[in-house]
């Protein structure tokens, strides 16, 4: 969080200078006031995020589980970031079914999502083609994400202890929060693509209703 509000406020002292000095005229004055705007609703943002994950790891996140389809949440979360993200493709849909609280999941996927796959361009300018696939493992949903398809055909094993951090990304806040969210959830996170990049959700499947 630190990081995240050093950031921030520093930006906002620069731009609280070039007011207070007029430094650049009434243009750079104009472009101050601007950034002082952007930076604010991005101080709301990350204090916003702070307050959900405390509320979080003390166990009073507000969620409302209740039986979902994890191929429409998928679905509708792909759709949510095609504009921002990389174009996600869902490889398998199988009729699977999982306690969950939408709102929550969703949150807690898109953040995974920009904490570890590649932004929407590569260095050409073409679009970043990401995989989604969801498989069955005994009493759990097992939910994939890759940079590479051919990832997906790697086998999956489940890890020891979940890993938040995979170099050289780091998750921020909004994927501390989460990991914490899907810990209320019941389900664990794992980083596991050590020549690309990705994340495995592992989810105990539910009855349908």
């Amino acid at each position: 969080m630190s990081h995240e509000l050093r950031n921030v406020m520093g930006t906002i002292a620069i731009s609280v200078e070039v007011l207070r000095t007029g430094a650049g005229g009434e243009e750079a004055s104009d472009s101050a006031l601007q950034i002082l705007g952007r930076q604010n609703t991005r101080l709301e943002g990350v204090m916003a995020t702070a307050l959900e994950l405390a509320r979080a790891l003390e166990g009073g996140a507000l969620l409302s589980l209740r039986p979902a389809a994890l191929g429409d949440l998928l679905a509708e979360v792909i759709r949510q970031l095609a504009p921002h993200g990389p174009r996600l493709s869902l490889r398998k849909t199988p009729q699977a079914w999982v306690e969950a609280d939408p709102v929550y999941l969703s949150q807690a996927i898109r953040s995974l999502v920009a904490a570890t796959l590649p932004s929407r361009s590569d260095d050409s300018g073409e679009p970043i083609e990401a995989w989604v696939e969801v498989a069955a493992s005994q009493d759990d949903w097992v939910v994939r994400f890759a940079a590479h398809a051919a990832e997906l055909d790697v086998p999956w094993v489940r890890l020891p202890a979940p890993n938040m951090l995979p170099p050289p990304r780091s998750p921020g806040l909004d994927g501390l929060l989460a990991h914490q969210l899907l810990l209320l959830h019941n389900g664990s996170l794992h980083i596991a693509y050590p020549h690309g990049s990705g994340f495995t959700l592992v989810l105990p499947r539910a009855a349908k209703p």
